[in-house]
């Protein structure tokens, strides 16, 4: 297949890792892959300054590391958005983002079967009603979890709507972390990733372990995040905050830990659960993203809510298991994890273009 995804302005996210993996493993299955990328924005110097301050929720990224990837890449001249001059025929073309689905959804019918990778519910600052509208353009769906589909489904009835989870390296991942590792530790630890979004629950996190606390003398937290833990979430005493720790470190964070916990209450994909169960680290998770196909008794706990209580009887309960059970808990989290790779998933991601493509005649 000839195979076209159109991209926002560049910036560092998740989502945009996403793209490029799918990319690059199309491209690595013999099909004809071409980005196209939004120019730059023209910043003032004023503009330069108050983005160096403010609190930034994607970093911009230089067109070059999209031309490192070994991939085909347009890019725009300007921040605007594509029109079918842009873009090559090809036999299916995907907007990326809520920006380019209305670009992409009027392009001429040379350019593909149009296909919109949903990845996120939208941004919690920012009216949902313009992202529904880009559900409604008629466009074939792929997104990442059931949550999310039945997202779309409430507002949109898209021709097609496949499911195609997130992958991971999970070999490369765990690479670093040893059995020693992954053994009880002392004292008694409990990670989180720190995110100062609402709908991200930190605060749910935080609220359990000072709950679990009082059940499981010594319990700490052990979190990590681009920035410091806000002043108004409390932990308790001893736990450790990791604050941009580099790729290295982040998958022995999540070892050294006995339970990794995902708090949230709206999430794209998740993430954070795949990665904690790569290292054989067991996760409690709310029924939030891909949690509810992810987490169940055999790996964590999946909770019926998002009460900090019921998170923290889900800790103490976990904290009085017998050693044996805990350690068939992580040996199933290490083997969950590796049925989730990039490989598999890209080749679901194959097999949704082709239908996209069939369906669209």
């Amino acid at each position: 297949m000839r195979i076209t995804f159109v991209l926002p302005r560049p910036f560092l996210n998740g989502g945009m890792r996403v793209i490029v993996q799918h990319a690059k493993g199309l491209q690595e299955l013999g099909h004809e892959v071409t980005l196209v990328l939004r120019g730059s924005r023209k910043r003032s110097l004023l503009r330069k300054i108050k983005d160096l301050f403010a609190k930034r929720r994607f970093r911009p990224l230089k067109p070059e590391f999209f031309h490192e990837t070994g991939l085909n890449v347009i890019t725009l001249e300007t921040d605007r958005a594509v029109g079918a001059a842009d873009v090559p025929d090809a036999d299916v073309v995907i907007a990326t983002w809520w920006t380019t689905a209305a670009p992409v959804a009027a392009l001429p019918k040379e350019k593909g079967a149009k296909v919109y990778f949903v990845q996120d519910y939208g941004a919690e600052s920012t009216p949902q009603e313009p992202l529904i509208e880009t559900w409604q353009l008629g466009m074939n769906v792929i997104t990442l979890c059931n949550w999310l589909a039945d997202l779309v489904r409430q507002h949109a009835s898209p021709p097609l709507l496949e499911i195609v989870p997130n992958g991971i390296d999970a070999e490369a991942f765990a690479a670093s972390v040893t059995a020693a590792a992954r053994q009880p530790q002392d004292p008694p630890t409990v990670g989180l990733q720190a995110r100062g979004s609402y709908q991200k629950g930190t605060d749910i996190a935080a609220a359990a372990l000072c709950l679990a606390a009082r059940e499981v003398p010594g319990l700490r937290a052990r979190s990590f995040g681009f920035s410091p833990v806000r002043g108004d979430i409390a932990l308790p005493a001893g736990s450790i905050h990791h604050r941009a720790p580099s790729d290295e470190e982040v998958p022995r964070i999540y070892a050294d830990c006995d339970l990794w916990l995902f708090p949230s209450r709206k999430e794209g994909f998740g993430l954070p659960i795949l990665e904690a169960l790569a290292v054989g680290t067991p996760v409690i998770a709310t029924p939030a993203a891909a949690a509810p196909e992810l987490i169940s008794a055999r790996n964590g706990a999946l909770l019926d809510d998002f009460a900090p209580e019921t998170m923290a009887a889900a800790i103490v309960e976990f904290y009085a298991l017998p050693e044996e059970k805990r350690r068939k808990l992580s040996d199933a989290a290490w083997a969950d994890a590796r049925k989730y790779s990039w490989s598999a998933a890209t080749r679901q991601f194959e097999a949704a273009l082709e239908k996209a493509m069939a369906a669209s005649g």
